[in-house]
């Protein structure tokens, strides 16, 4: 049922890009078998963030790897001789996946880089924070193409290669799987759809392939997060701080070494999805004067407060913005409707 695009479909060409296949470069050459039957995996966003992580921890673990990228040719060029070093062998493809055939492309080009594939690691994603009424129909779709299209599109591309070796896929998911992150609508919808769609593939790729998904809380911050943000993110977890992307390449390695889990969404964030605070800890425990929530309500989510963000789940402070932070806000507030306070 799943086959990989004919070898006709795509030559990947090294040491250059182009527009209509994606650049390559490493040590691999097509059709070449790994010696003594080593291990592929193929890591999408895997030369940056998380996704570098899980690179370097799979070459460790002894997997060739190829490296999936966009826009980070530099990052990927390093990853490339960094596993190198290891005694590993490395390859990097540059694919967008926001375009209907990169999907495709990329597992071709993985497909023919080692001339096998025992392991797809879904990590490359988008992370917009739009206000819901913002959000454009091609941002949702650009969203919605790299966060969950290009997952299903290469899981199907490289199930039959997978399936020779009994591999398996992992897809990265986060906390917006699991609970609604209104301050980034779209990705937070991508994600559930991806858990969804992890469980779906897992029962129809059976038993030839496993797929099981990982749900990082806290392991790294966004690059614009300021100290106060960051400080309230450890605040909220449980196990007393931040985990590290470390902690999801090595829940990657388990699940590699885990031959009867599949259709699983590991949730990997220190206890804080569980730590649900009652809401009546919320803006009266706050010590930040406020105006009251029947007679406002924010145009967009207020930027991160250290003392609300304590108090709720989500990053943002969803009460009305307080006095410090409505100065930072948009300058337009509208009324609330008194029939829609009951429930507040």
């Amino acid at each position: 049922m799943y086959r990989v695009p004919e070898k006709g479909a795509l030559t990947p060409v090294s040491h250059r890009s182009s527009s209509s296949s994606p650049s390559t470069s490493g040590t691999a050459a097509a059709g070449n078998s790994p010696p003594g039957g080593t291990r592929v995996a193929l890591v999408t966003g895997g030369a940056v963030r998380v996704g570098r992580a899980i690179t370097l921890a799979l070459a460790d673990a002894g997997f060739d790897v190829v490296v999936g990228y966009h826009g980070s040719g530099a990052a990927a060029r390093e990853m490339v001789e960094e596993v190198e070093r290891t005694g590993r062998r490395a390859h990097a493809v540059r694919a967008d996946l926001a375009a209907s055939d990169g999907a495709r492309r990329l597992a071709h080009a993985a497909a023919t880089a080692f001339g096998r594939l025992d392991l797809l690691v879904n990590s490359a994603s988008t992370f917009f924070a739009t206000p819901f009424e913002e959000i454009s129909e091609e941002e949702w779709d650009q969203v919605m193409a790299v966060n969950l299209k290009a997952p299903f599109l290469l899981i199907q591309a490289t199930a039959s290669m997978i399936a020779e070796s009994r591999g398996h896929v992992v897809n990265i998911v986060d906390l917006s799987a699991l609970r609604p992150w209104v301050s980034h609508p779209h990705h937070s919808v991508s994600k559930a759809a991806l858990a969804h769609l992890t469980r779906v593939a897992a029962r129809v790729l059976a038993p030839r392939v496993r797929v099981n998904a990982i749900a990082p809380g806290s392991v790294l911050p966004e690059e614009d997060a300021t100290p106060e943000a960051i400080q309230a993110a450890a605040a909220r977890i449980p196990l007393g701080g931040w985990g590290s992307p470390e902690d999801v390449a090595r829940t990657v390695l388990f699940l590699d070494q885990s031959p009867f889990m599949t259709g699983e969404v590991i949730v990997l964030d220190g206890g804080e999805h569980g730590a649900t605070l009652p809401r009546s800890r919320g803006p009266v425990s706050c010590r930040r004067p406020r105006t009251p929530a029947s007679a406002w309500q924010p145009a967009r989510p207020c930027s991160p407060c250290p003392e609300a963000a304590a108090l709720y789940e989500a990053p943002f402070c969803p009460a009305p913005p307080c006095d410090n932070q409505r100065s930072a806000s948009r300058a337009a507030m509208q009324p609330v409707p008194a029939a829609l306070t009951a429930w507040r």
